[in-house]
């Protein structure tokens, strides 16, 4: 008796929590936002146009020099010579140093004896060689001795015109690394020579605006230390590699004045257009859904949306060129994009 009154309680215990969560369930799901596809969604919207894309921006970037070379001497001796001090500009030929030279010259004195011996050796070899009164071995050894003089005398001579150390290429004598009395080797450095007749300067240019830049063009670079004075700059590298950040390298190569000279570590600012010279068929930036490498928007069509791909080109502040997947006239959905989907019924509001 009790084992049947436990089975019906359990069994009504079990009905009763089936029931409550049914009811449980439908009150969640009533509660459950649904969209009405046969409501309209209110979107702001405009025609796509032909815009007038124009626009200079400015970037601020770092001075270097054209070329900066430590400057080794290629002998071994005692400095008698110094032709540079810090600071000087000098030009390229210019004599930086010259090396005591006095043993060399004294064994290329002693070689060009050498050698002036060797050659009467010849001549009268060559005479007693057509009487057949010497060996033709004879003269042979000799005419290589000579040859064998002849080489040492170019070494020792090569060697001597490398005692006198001049500058590779012009410029300004940033760090003097030796003094008169001082002993070199090879390899050993001697100067810091900085070259500032042509600076470059650096930028890091975001991915977004490298269609801006060029190989070959012309552009204007300012400086903060010459208000108002501009120099002419060609861009000279447009880097093919971006960084974490997805900024890519561009190099300006610009010619130093010597009215208003510049010198490297300072900051230089770039002004550059889009180098757009007409109008281009363009949206609103806020038109834009997707990403910049793929850009998307809303097009409307008989009070309908679809989302469309889309190819842009150069951007200003507040323009996208469109160079595919528009026409002029076009409508696009620029504000309201965030309950839109693919085939939405829409309200327009231009």
């Amino acid at each position: 008796m009790k084992k049947t009154i436990w089975i019906i309680v359990i069994a009504v215990i079990l009905s009763l929590t089936i029931w409550k969560l049914f009811v449980n369930k439908n009150e969640t799901e009533g509660k459950v936002y649904r969209t009405d596809q046969n409501a309209k969604i209110q979107v702001t919207t405009t025609k796509v146009s032909y815009q007038n894309l124009f626009e200079e921006k400015k970037y601020i970037g770092t001075i270097t020099a054209n070329r900066e070379n430590k400057i080794a001497s290629e002998t071994q001796g005692k400095v008698v010579y110094v032709g540079v001090n810090e600071g000087d500009y000098i030009n390229k030929g210019h004599v930086i140093a010259r090396v005591d030279d006095t043993m060399l010259k004294l064994q290329l004195e002693s070689a060009e004896i050498q050698l002036e011996g060797i050659m009467l050796d010849v001549k009268r070899y060559e005479n007693l060689s057509k009487g057949d009164a010497i060996p033709a071995v004879q003269l042979e050894k000799t005419n290589i001795a000579r040859k064998s003089a002849e080489v040492q005398i170019k070494t020792l001579k090569e060697q001597i015109s490398r005692t006198t150390i001049i500058s590779p290429f012009g410029g300004v004598v940033t760090t003097r690394l030796f003094d008169l009395g001082s002993v070199l080797g090879p390899g050993v450095p001697l100067l810091q020579l900085t070259d500032i007749s042509v600076l470059k300067l650096n930028l890091n240019i975001p991915e977004n605006e490298l269609t801006r830049f060029k190989e070959g063009m012309k552009t204007e670079v300012l400086t903060e230390v010459y208000p108002g004075i501009s120099y002419e700059g060609i861009i000279t590298m447009v880097g093919s590699r971006g960084d974490d950040s997805h900024n890519f390298p561009v190099q300006v190569t610009i010619e130093n004045s010597k009215t208003y000279p510049l010198k490297p570590g300072m900051f230089g600012t770039l002004k550059i257009g889009n180098t757009l010279s007409k109008t281009s068929l363009s949206i609103p930036v806020t038109a834009l859904v997707g990403t910049i490498k793929e850009p998307k928007i809303y097009k409307v069509e008989n009070d309908k949306v679809y989302l469309k791909d889309i190819t842009i080109g150069v951007s200003t502040k507040d323009y996208f060129e469109v160079l595919n997947g528009l026409t002029d006239g076009d409508i696009v959905v620029i504000g309201g994009q965030i309950n839109l989907y693919d085939g939405a019924l829409v309200n327009s509001i231009n």
